[in-house]
């Protein structure tokens, strides 16, 4: 399922859970952000695989394991934060008007967590 290239094989896996998402797998979609996000390929991911993730794990949390989703969801997003804001600010511009309301969800428990991972920029969109 999961294919290896020379880049390594994270946005394979990223591309995977999402299609297994989409097709209804949930339980496979979880396996793999599990062993993404618990993992430790996490620490290769790129911002944008960050991103994905997050919101990936919330609409995970819309049908099961609410509380441990979420807690995925903003470590994805904290993490994304405190590498790159920028890049961040702008997947979260790319999103559509419902989705970026998720992320702001998302970059909220974040920033409970940890208060100095979203720059001001990011509070503009909100």
């Amino acid at each position: 399922m999961m294919l290896s290239s020379c880049g390594g094989n994270s946005y394979n896996s990223v591309d995977s859970a999402e299609e297994e998402f989409e097709a209804g797998r949930l339980s496979s979609t979880q396996s793999l952000c599990d062993s993404l996000i618990l993992g430790p390929a996490f620490y290769n991911l790129s911002v944008d695989e960050l991103c994905r993730l997050s919101m990936l794990t919330s609409r995970l949390a819309d049908t099961k394991d609410e509380d441990t989703n979420l807690a995925l969801a903003a470590r994805c997003m904290q993490a994304a934060l405190q590498r790159e804001p920028d890049s961040v600010l702008m997947f979260v511009r790319s999103l559509s008007a419902d989705e970026q309301s998720r992320t702001l969800f998302i970059r909220q428990l974040a920033r409970t967590i940890d208060p100095s991972c979203e720059p001001e920029a990011l509070h503009d969109i909100e």
